[in-house]
């Protein structure tokens, strides 16, 4: 399966986030993200995309008993989040480019 893993704080990867929740899996403070369904050159698959990152984050940050969330608050924790996630979209929509 292609996947952007996201790990909180380190790195992290809603548009119609409730129809592709299956696409999101959670293992702690890390974030696997399906996107095989996805054309990375698609505009609108890269927003569905970000979509899913923004949803998982959020996932992980809402997390009271996060052992992440004493390092940062959940704002700090959904911002870092999601930038990691997305720098994470961007490499991977670049590779697929070059296939």
């Amino acid at each position: 399966m292609t996947r952007i893993a996201i790990a909180a704080l380190a790195a992290v990867l809603s548009t119609s986030a409730s129809a592709h929740i299956s696409a999101i899996r959670i293992e702690g403070t890390t974030a696997h993200i399906g996107y095989k369904d996805l054309n990375l050159q698609s505009h609108t698959d890269r927003a569905k995309l970000e979509g899913r990152i923004r949803s998982a984050a959020g996932r992980i940050c809402a997390d009271s008993d996060s052992s992440f969330q004493p390092v940062a608050s959940g704002n700090e924790c959904y911002r870092i989040a999601v930038g990691s996630g997305l720098e994470q979209l961007q490499a991977a929509a670049g590779s697929s480019a070059v296939r």
